[in-house]
């Protein structure tokens, strides 16, 4: 299939699922794609002949430079969990390079800053709509849906006990929409109940 524009997609995390689906998907639109990966061996057999793998480590910024050039959108899909005491500190650090290096090559996509969420920010496939520290983020969708799309994340409570509840809404474009929103409705308790799990993982760690 031929390349649908000149756009350059930088993608992390290929060896992973979600990244690997991503690159999937990406391949099947025709959509120009980078892998990074700090071994571009394990991609071997698993990319298509027009997708370009380079080597690099997001804990090395010197070796993000080149992987960022000609860059229009980068994804992030990279996680250190389980590997050793220092995973948060590690992600903190990957993020903060990875972030800096997009913006040094004027990446069109991505956060500002790794710490600090603004409105307009890219979050993977999604938009900060709405930002409302600490008790209220709503996300807009902005991967190709049958209709529109947002996730919405509202937190209650004090400083002993905290509620966060999670809402998704799909508005969703004719017939094709409602079949759509209807067929992905049973993996809606899989994907966002792991989702809350982490966000409860991440909350607890840093109150630590």
């Amino acid at each position: 299939m031929q390349a649908t524009g000149s756009k350059l997609v930088l993608l992390t995390g290929a060896t992973g699922y979600v990244g690997g689906r991503l690159l999937s998907l990406l391949e099947q639109r025709g959509v120009l794609v980078r892998c990074l990966a700090r071994r571009p061996e394990a991609l071997r057999g698993r990319v298509g002949s027009a997708t370009e793998t380079v080597a690099g480590d997001v804990l090395d910024p010197a070796s993000l430079t080149s992987a960022m050039h000609g860059v229009d959108t980068a994804y992030y899909f990279v996680h250190s969990m389980g590997a050793d005491r220092d995973f948060e500190e590690q992600d903190r650090i990957a993020a903060t390079n990875f972030a800096q290096a997009a913006s040094t090559a004027g990446v069109r996509r991505g956060r500002r800053d790794p710490d600090d969420l603004r409105v307009g920010d890219a979050l993977d496939f999604w938009r900060v709509e709405l930002y409302e520290p600490p008790h209220r983020l709503r996300l807009n969708a902005e991967m190709r849906l049958p209709g529109r799309a947002w996730l919405e994340f509202e937190v209650s409570g004090d400083e002993q006990r905290s509620t966060i509840r999670q809402t998704a809404i799909f508005d969703p474009v004719g017939l094709t929409g409602l079949l759509y929103w209807y067929g992905i409705y049973p993996l809606h308790q899989f994907v966002f109940a792991g989702m809350l799990r982490n966000v409860v993982r991440a909350a607890r760690s840093q109150s630590e």
